[in-house]
């Protein structure tokens, strides 16, 4: 420290001092302020950031369909979809994702075998960085009607012939069966209108149509709305038969004293639509439909049936009229009127065999 008087000598005299002085601030401060300083810089330079980065589009989904809401088991379902703005697309099954797709697919084809029957869900998400969009669809998975097997014996059956037909069949999963198109199988027995599943109809009768015979199985489901039908064309023969030696006079009824009508050369093969009551007589059906009767003893069969198995042809005589008719009382000519014979045919199934 320096002093001077203040007189005109201008003495000056020096002293040695002391000066305590302390910061204002403690030391670890500088530390403090230099962090605050450098997280205010990183806060700003990464808000600066955010500002300055592109913003990410939203995913869109702007279809999203199935092919149908109801499925049989084991048929495809086609899922397709458009989407916007998605960097990826995946597929989910009732909530868990299945399979991951390419942006630029829209649709799949999936196989519902081993789904289990019963409703499933479906979901379309698009994803696009860390935004997302969904959409579900719902779809009844039912167990379809499937024809195993349907079949009916003996295979062929024989035309004109007491016989007994049995179908069989098995439609798993069906809750009725239906079988129509027996109009041409003459029975005297009744038909059950409803079957099982997996059932069979057997019954004793004859085939007296010359038309195709066809039948057709309708089976229906609860969980089918369309029912399942099958038509089968049965296998049918005519009952033929070859002449023997010396050929075969046929009548035009069951006698040796009826009309002849013509005669069979040795060997020819006819079709024989019926018997006699006797069973001694067979009708030839001949060309254009006009029958014949032939002795049986004149006829070799085939072993496709038994000729005693054939339809039996009711003969039905007339009664005799009066040679004469008595005179009239204006005294005109008696007409002269000659027996007649006329042929009934009646149905009468006789058991196989």
């Amino acid at each position: 420290m320096l002093a001077r008087s203040g007189d005109a000598s201008g003495f000056l005299v020096s002293a040695r001092a002391y000066v305590d002085e302390k910061p204002p601030l403690p030391a670890w401060s500088v530390f403090a302020f230099g962090g605050l300083g450098v997280a205010v810089i990183g806060i700003f330079l990464i808000g600066l950031l955010v500002l300055l980065r592109p913003s990410t589009a939203t995913p869109s989904i702007t279809q999203f369909d199935v092919s149908a809401e109801r499925v049989a088991q084991g048929d495809p379902l086609t899922l397709s979809w458009m989407v916007l703005d998605a960097d990826s697309v995946a597929i989910t099954l009732n909530g868990a994702q299945v399979m991951q797709t390419d942006t630029d697919e829209n649709n799949i084809q999936i196989d519902t075998t081993p789904f289990t029957p019963g409703p499933v869900t479906f979901g379309l998400i698009a994803t696009n960085g860390d935004q997302q969009v969904q959409e579900t669809r719902t779809v009844e998975i039912f167990v379809p009607l499937r024809l195993l097997s349907f079949a009916y014996s003996p295979n062929p059956l024989v035309r004109y012939v007491n016989q007994t037909i049995t179908l069989r069949w098995d439609v798993p999963q069906a809750s009725s069966v239906r079988i129509v198109g027996l109009e041409g199988f003459s029975t005297t027995e009744s038909i059950d209108t409803a079957f099982s599943a997996s059932d069979e109809l057997s019954l004793t009768g004859i085939i007296t149509t010359a038309d195709p015979l066809t039948v057709t199985l309708i089976a229906e489901g609860a969980g089918s709305t369309t029912p399942l039908e099958q038509t089968v064309a049965l296998d049918v023969i005519d009952p033929q038969c070859t002449t023997a030696a010396g050929g075969v006079t046929l009548y035009d009824g069951p006698s040796t004293s009826a009309q002849v009508i013509g005669t069979i050369p040795d060997g020819g093969f006819v079709t024989v639509n019926a018997q006699d009551p006797s069973g001694a007589w067979l009708r030839v059906v001949l060309s254009g439909g006009v029958p014949g009767w032939g002795q049986l003893s004149a006829f070799r069969c085939a072993v496709t049936f038994n000729t005693r198995d054939l339809f039996r042809e009711l003969i039905v005589p007339t009664a005799v009229l009066p040679a004469t008719l008595p005179p009239t009382s204006t005294g005109t000519p008696t007409a002269t009127l000659r027996p007649t014979r006329t042929l009934r045919p009646t149905f009468t199934p006789t058991p196989a065999g």
